[in-house]
């Protein structure tokens, strides 16, 4: 039977950053992220250090001619490693089947191939021993579906790649703490304190979540859209102590 990746969402103090969720003992059935290049280079996902058997691969729309480039970086050293030379990468040649690695990178064994010309897939043999990225590149108006495994972190992070921690998020104003459910969406909470008493209310009772099925990457002009769907929290509650 397949492998199933034993953690799928962030953790209820947590919420999710990206598209990708790494559960530390592994998965090869995640959900494929969909992604919608308009043109130029955007960030798709960073890898920590001791990320094993990972592997990428971009399925293109058929009926749009535009390419998408997937490309791997070393942010270590900030290089773009597999990737045209057009744009500044160290390695472009194919290897000649899936179980092949023909790619060497400081002490990393890497796949990369291309099916039907348009389809591209690359791996990394074993873990990572440096941060990396994998980045996309559109020349123009393009659409696809991103398929991704693993088989473990370790050391195994907390949060998990993909997570944040709730308090990490500033988008929340004067006065108002975040709060999270392990989704894409950050509610904002108000807290007023009197005296001996502090009460707790979600002063937002209805919070649309327009973010958390858009998710902007590094380029202006490229956006990734994930398989997530909007959610619509209605809520209002108060506690006291």
């Amino acid at each position: 039977p397949p492998r199933r990746s034993l953690q799928t969402s962030c953790q209820a103090d947590e919420y999710q950053d990206s598209g990708f969720i790494f559960g530390c003992k592994g998965g090869s059935d995640h959900n494929p992220v969909q992604i919608d290049i308009v043109q130029g280079r955007g960030q798709l996902v960073t890898l920590p250090r001791g990320m094993f058997d990972i592997s990428m691969s971009i399925t293109q729309n058929m009926f749009i001619a535009v390419d998408i480039e997937l490309l791997l970086y070393d942010e270590q050293l900030d290089i773009c490693v597999v990737g045209p030379p057009s744009l500044g990468c160290k390695h472009s040649f194919l290897c000649s089947s899936p179980s092949v690695y023909c790619i060497g990178h400081e002490g990393m064994a890497i796949h990369n191939s291309r099916n039907t010309g348009k389809d591209q897939l690359i791996k990394i043999l074993g873990g990572t021993n440096r941060p990396m990225r994998f980045d996309i590149f559109g020349r123009g108006r393009s659409i696809g579906s991103v398929f991704y495994s693993h088989s473990r972190v370790d050391p195994c992070p907390s949060p998990i790649p993909g997570c944040r921690i709730c308090t990490d998020n500033d988008a929340c104003g004067p006065g108002q703490v975040p709060q999270c459910d392990g989704g894409f969406s950050v509610y904002c909470v108000t807290s007023t304190s009197t005296n001996s008493i502090t009460t707790v209310s979600a002063t937002a009772t209805t919070t649309t979540s327009t973010t958390s099925n858009i998710a902007t990457v590094s380029s202006s002009t490229a956006t990734m859209l994930t398989n997530i769907k909007t959610s619509t929290r209605t809520s209002s509650s108060s506690s006291s102590s």
